[in-house]
Parts: structure tokens; sequence; C-alpha cells
């Protein structure tokens, strides 16, 4: 559609107050609509001054727009941006991004949250929070902005782009399974794949590529790793739910495979502050990105398969009837071949019957594999990924910046959401405290997850008011992977919530800690006790007289404290000889343990 047509398409945002771009606030849950900046740019001498109009378009049918994913910075909005009856002030960052994009040309539609947003508005803010995995999964494509060129930048994202070609790249353009190539939009996202992918071919053998370093990494990638957009929160529900990113630092341009192949390499190469940061944001994207790939499959099964009411035993049937269907194939192709080596003769005629028999089976055989065959995940679904892993994942998140701590949870809101998680809505009144988002948070996983998992986060002191078992996800919390680890055995979760505070579980004691010490010269600073005969180890603040439990379903011991009305939870332990199920001993009387 040409570019005058969709401007009359859709209206601008007229506003009733001359002093504000905003026509209304967009606070209506049921419109889905979003405001989008139609760029434009005049030029003042040597410089370009970037120009707009707010456009409201809805998320059902869009505007061809791209999301920009970029952090504020440390300094307040200053520089205003002419629009349509008034100014808004965005931060010399953002300022510097769309500059950019209206200098390229290419992207005259752009949604980004400085301007789409009325910043002012908190309901407003919380209705377009909520929205905002479907902004960016809508959007024809995210611009990852790291801010301008400088320090080598483009020599760093050269080097990233080669690293990639080297290994062969790394493909992460999101792609329906099985894309309908008739939808414009599939049908673009497909070709992103392919593009990414035969890259690393084409280029690989460049002769101009040879003197670039594979074994070092240079001081400009370290660099452009330490910019604050790999450090910031929200990045990775930005980038996770984008189609196919690209990565832009000044007016140079690479795909998102390419910028993860470099950052994974240099992570290697070079192990620092910067690039272990980086590779944190990819590590927390990538996470996201396959879970959200693997919902796309359910969703596909679930509309090819849906005309029957499929359980373990029909798959398996339909499994071994298709494998019965290709030995039918096999033998009638057999007998055809068979057939016509002796007649002498190949051409079939009305009154074979032997090769007209072959022929009905090939629709039929289609048919089996295509509409017949679904595949065990349908029954099961694949969500092994996102139960399994979203705890540690979330544990990532906690070293990430956030200027308000409760993002930290509402910066996930949108792609938990989209993989199935119920949170409660984003709030910014100044009632809703950060311990109440926490505390909200952490009930809701534990309803999802149906397990308690999610105590091997919590670590002493809690949130200001908050019961112990809610983990503190404003500071970061090194721990250990738990994953090889089943101390309680194949014990089921025991749990059950006596009121919104108080947690009740069921496990058993190892007694108290006799003595504690910390070992500074150990990993973390983390402190060592011995309880009972058994030797000890945790990274959180222990103290003589703590106990030791083991809890139902769990897979690392706990510390807990006594206080009044139950048990503070103190963090998780690591215990010599008892992580495998050892100390599970099924004579010893189970209790039951109210956490507070």
């Amino acid at each position: 559609m040409a570019m005058e047509s969709l401007a009359a398409a859709y209206t601008p945002s007229m506003s009733h107050a001359p002093a504000s771009p905003y026509s209304r606030p967009l606070i209506s849950p049921d419109e889905h609509t979003i405001r989008v900046l139609r760029l434009t740019t005049e030029r003042e001498q040597s410089e370009i001054e970037v120009t707009g109009a707010l456009m409201e378009t809805s998320l059902y049918n869009p505007l061809p727009y791209v999301a920009l994913s970029y952090r504020w910075g440390d300094d307040p909005p200053h520089i205003p941006i002419a629009l349509e009856n008034g100014s808004v002030n965005v931060t010399s960052n953002a300022h510097a991004a769309l500059v950019e994009l209206a200098k390229s040309g290419s992207y005259p539609y752009v949604w980004i949250d400085a301007l789409s947003i009325d910043q002012d508005n908190n309901a407003e803010k919380e209705l377009q929070v909520a929205m905002m995995h479907e902004v960016y999964s809508a959007a024809e494509t995210v611009i990852v902005w790291l801010g301008k060129a400088s320090d080598g930048s483009d020599e760093a994202l050269e080097w990233c782009e080669y690293i990639s070609w080297r290994e062969g790249g790394y493909v992460v353009a999101k792609m329906p399974y099985r894309p309908n190539l008739l939808n414009k939009r599939e049908r673009k996202q497909a070709i992103q794949m392919c593009l990414e992918f035969l890259s690393s071919f084409i280029v690989r053998w460049s002769v101009r590529k040879s003197a670039t370093s594979y074994d070092t990494v240079p001081e400009s990638v370290r660099k452009l790793l330490g910019r604050d957009w790999f450090t910031r929160m929200w990045t990775v529900q930005e980038a996770a739910l984008a189609q196919a990113p690209i990565v832009m630092c000044g007016n140079k341009s690479i795909y998102w495979s390419h910028l993860v192949a470099g950052i994974q390499r240099a992570a290697v190469l070079s192990p620092s502050l910067d690039t272990i940061a980086a590779r944190n944001a990819v590590d927390c994207i990538q996470f996201f990105w396959l879970c959200l790939v693997q919902l796309s499959w359910d969703q596909l099964d679930a509309r090819l398969y849906g005309w029957y009411r499929w359980t373990r035993e029909s798959v398996e049937t339909m499994a071994r009837v298709r494998w019965y269907w290709v030995y039918a194939m096999g033998a009638a192709a057999l007998n055809v071949v068979v057939g016509r080596l002796l007649s002498g003769h190949w051409r079939v005629e009305n009154t074979d019957l032997d090769a007209w028999v072959f022929i009905a089976l090939i629709p039929g055989c289609l048919i089996i594999f295509l509409y017949c065959s679904p595949p065990m995940e349908l029954i099961e679904g694949r969500s092994g990924l996102l139960h399994d892993s979203l705890v540690a994942n979330i544990n990532r998140v906690r070293s990430r910046d956030a200027g308000d701590q409760r993002d930290k949870v509402f910066a996930l809101h949108g792609t938990l959401k989209t993989l199935g998680i119920a949170l409660d809505a984003p709030e910014y009144d100044d009632h809703v405290t950060v311990s109440h988002v926490y505390h909200r948070f952490t009930t809701r996983f534990i309803e999802w997850h149906q397990t308690l998992d999610i105590l091997i986060e919590a670590c002493y002191p809690p949130p200001l008011a908050a019961p112990t078992w809610v983990p503190d996800l404003a500071r970061p919390y090194k721990r250990w992977n738990i994953q090889p680890f089943a101390a309680a055995a194949d014990s089921t979760p025991d749990y059950w919530f006596h009121d919104a505070t108080t947690l009740c579980t069921t496990g058993r004691s190892l007694g108290s800690i006799s003595d504690s010490r910390e070992d500074l010269g150990g990993p973390n600073g983390h402190r060592y006790f011995t309880v009972a005969s058994y030797t000890g180890s945790s990274p959180a603040s222990v103290e003589t007289g703590d106990l030791v439990v083991l809890i139902s379903g769990l897979k690392v011991p706990m510390l807990l404290r006594s206080v009044l009305f139950g048990y503070a939870v103190i963090g998780m332990a690591e215990i010599q000889g008892i992580m495998s199920g050892e100390a599970w001993n099924m004579s010893q009387k189970i209790e039951t343990f109210a956490l507070v």
C-alpha cells in the first residue's frame, strides 16, 4: 500500500488541548489501540530535526511500524520532539535513535514508549505496559538501539558478523512452525530466516574477512558489550518477543543473530563483567524465545489435530497405523514392480488392479501423515523447558537494571502472559509497593508452577514488609544450579496457603546447625556449617541454631530459622552426601512447617 493511502487510512491524533499532543488517554482494554510516530524530518543548517505526528492504530490491523528497544539513559527527558498540537521531551539517547531512523528513510512509523505512551498518565501507562508483548510481537521488526557510534562500534559490529559467518550463524528470526507463505507477514519472517542462514555461507569465505581475528576479542567489542542496553531489564522482553530484531549502533546495522554469535564468542575468549552481562542478556532472551517457539508448535498442533479428542493411547495407535500404511504401500509398490517385470509391459491399463491400489494408497498416506499423526507433545505439551528452567531465568534477571524495582516483574508480564502464566496487571500507583508486587508475583508463580521451586530464590532478608518466602528480586543472588540434585528423592510437592502471608509445607528436619563459619576464600563468600554428621554450605547468612529441612518435592535442602508464628526462610543449602536423596528416610516423621 502506498504511503499516502496508509496515511489516509489512519487519522492522526487531534488534540483538544493545544499544549498536549495526546488527543485522549488510551485506557480502554477492549480497544487494543496504540500510538505510533509518523516520522518526518526538517534540516536546520547541518543538523536534522526530528518531527512527526502521533497516530492511533489498532493492534488487530496495525500500520507497518517498527518498535524501538533502547535504554532511556540517566539524563532526564530534555530534547523536545515537535508533534502536531504540542511537543514531548525525550532523552538524548532516544533522540539519537529517532534521528538515525529518520535519516535511513526505511522506517516511517515507529513505536517508542517515550512518545507513544503518555508518561504522565498512570492509568494509560499501566494498560500499555500490560499490552507490551502485543506491541513488540505485532511490530514489523524491532530495532535494538545500542547508542551512537563511538569507540570503534562499527569495527565491533563487523567482528560480530565475521564470528557469525565463521561459526555458521545463529538463526534467531522467529518464524511460525510450517509458515503460511501466502500470508505476507509469515512470508517475510521465512525470508528473513533464510537470509540469516544463507549469509553465513555466502560470505564465510570472503577474502576481506581473513584479516579479522577469530581468537582474540577487539577492545571495541568489549566497549560495545559494556553499553547500558545489555543490562536493562526491559530489553529481555522486547528482544524475545521480536519477530526478527535488527541491531543498530549509529548508522550501522546487523542482524540480531550476528550479535548473538559475537557475544557468545567474546564471553568464551574474554570473560569479563561486560561480556558476561551481555551473555546473561542473550541467555535470558534466548530462553524466552525458545519457549515462545515451542508454544507456537503447540498452537499449530491444536489447529491441525483439533478435530479429534486425542489421548496417549490413540496417538500410539495412530503411530502403529501409520507404519502399517507404509508397509502396505511398500508391499503394493513391490507387487506392481514384480508384476511389470513378469508381464513385460509397464503401461498402466484400466484392468491393472494392483497399480490402482498403489495409486489409491498415496492420498491416504498423505492424509494420515498430515492430519492423523499428532506428536505426543500434543498430549503432554512442550512446556518442559519453561517449567524446568524458568526459575533459573528469574535468577538471571535479578542482576539486570531497573529504574523502578517493580519493573523486575512488570517487564516480564507480557512474555509470561503469552506463555500462559497469569500475573496481576501492572500498577504504577504510589500505594503499590515493591514488596507487594514481589509478593503477588511469587504467589502467582507458585499457583502456576505447582511446586515450591521459587523458594530457592528466597534469601534472607526478604523485601521490606514481605514474607521471608518471597524472593527479593531487587538484588542479585548468586547460587548454584539445582538441576543435578534431588535431596527430597522422588517426593511430590506438598504445600498450601494458610493465609496471604503464611505458606505451609511438609518435610523432614535434619536438625539444627551446630557451628558455622564464613570462608572468605570460597566461592562468593559462602558460609560453611555442620549439621548432625554432615557438612554443608550456603550462599545465605547462616547462624548457629538454624534448622536444615528437606522440603517435600524440593531439590535442595532449605535453611529455616524459628521466629514468632513459624519459620523464616534463610536460603538454600548444599550438604555433602545427601543431595541425591540419601537422607530422605521414610522412617522419619513428616513435619509441617509454616513459612512466614
